[in-house]
């Protein structure tokens, strides 16, 4: 059986022009949801944003809450009697706990794999702001926007910022030997000052000028095997330990799947 989520027929679900200003992460999730058969059940208080949904999908406009107020999202389904009786999504702080549960190699951590994602470096970075208000003859605004603020004006005519020493390791290589930079783009479409905006820009290069790194560790469900102080949900902070790297390896990971195997518990993917 193949499955998939049924909250990506929110994909067809249009949202053409909501402002939810100074709200809770609650209000701009109904908003978000207006147009959809899904309801906002449990919300975490995230504190006061705001954020714009302008000619996307509702998809597109729940996840942009999450990332505003920086909430988890868990979508759910109630049935009763072979009925779906309610479609809900919730906006948790974090989703999961941290017990203190530790994977380590040779107990229940049986190999582990480190993937760099070098491509996905960038070493130069263009900020842009909230559009420029179109205003008509009288200088009352026509609701509608323009052209992005930046900061070339503040930055040496430059609207991008640069990072070169990653340009150095991780730009692309010229046929001279040396490396040019690697660009990207970012929009904060709630940001009116050039000087915020080169600050969010900048901050936001430190995040995307260093290669992510993935460690991906295949590990035994020691519940299934009936040890139930050693089990996790999704969601839940675990450590991995691996003394066969040097220097030995201690990360802290998120459980984000687990996949059980309901014939041979012992088999359970973490």
């Amino acid at each position: 059986v193949f499955a998939e989520s049924s909250f990506y027929e929110t994909l067809g679900d249009y949202v053409e022009d909501k402002r939810p200003y100074d709200v809770t992460a609650n209000i701009a999730l109904e908003n978000a949801l207006l147009t959809t058969r899904w309801e906002v059940d449990q919300v975490d208080d995230l504190g006061i944003n705001s954020t714009n949904f302008y000619h996307i999908s509702a998809k597109e406009a729940v996840q942009k809450v999450a990332e505003v107020w920086q909430g988890e999202l868990r979508t759910r389904v109630e049935v009763s009697s072979n009925r779906i009786i309610g479609r809900y999504v919730d906006l948790l702080a974090k989703r999961g706990h941290n017990l203190g549960k530790r994977f380590t190699y040779t107990k229940d951590l049986l190999s582990i794999t480190k993937t760099m994602h070098r491509d996905d470096v960038i070493t130069a970075l263009y900020g842009y702001g909230k559009g420029e208000e179109i205003l008509d003859d009288e200088g009352e605004a026509t609701g509608g926007y323009g052209r992005r603020i930046d900061f070339a004006e503040i930055n040496d005519g430059k609207a991008y910022v640069e990072n070169d020493e990653a340009r150095q390791i991780w730009g692309r290589l010229n046929p001279d030997g040396t490396r040019s930079h690697v660009f990207g783009k970012v929009e904060f479409d709630d940001c009116e000052d050039p000087e915020e905006l080169l600050e969010l820009t900048t901050a936001e290069l430190g995040e995307l000028s260093e290669p992510l790194i993935t460690y991906q560790a295949t590990v035994i469900d020691l519940k299934s095997l009936g040890l139930a102080h050693e089990g996790v949900e999704l969601g839940d902070t675990v450590g991995v330990v691996d003394r066969e790297f040097t220097p030995e390896l201690r990360l802290k990971a998120r459980v984000i799947k687990i996949t059980r195997d309901l014939l041979e518990p012992e088999n359970t993917e973490i």
